[in-house]
């Protein structure tokens, strides 16, 4: 279970997220308590393209780059980019 400085947190920013939004403040206590926080470093992969998604991840602080298939050249495509507030992956 995470601190209850960090559980109003999480809380506010499900409240900001558009898929959490119209949960009630229960619900999202419910999911704060399911969250694995985890941090990564800059540059650092979350997934590779064709992985299989196993996890949700809500961006809390920073920004998330998305890069497609390298070209044949060797340069990576930059997609998208998340911040704050947003998400990506899979819910199960």
């Amino acid at each position: 279970s995470v601190s209850i400085a960090k559980q109003k947190v999480y809380e506010k920013l499900l409240e900001r997220t558009p898929i959490f939004k119209n949960l009630t403040s229960n619900e999202r206590l419910v999911l704060v308590d399911a969250l694995c926080p985890a941090m990564y470093k800059d540059g650092e992969y979350l997934l590779r393209y064709g992985d299989e998604g196993e996890w949700l991840y809500v961006i809390l602080e920073g920004v998330v780059e998305v890069f497609g298939q390298v070209t044949d050249s060797g340069e990576k495509v930059k997609v998208c980019e998340f911040s704050e507030g947003h998400h990506f992956g899979d819910l199960e």
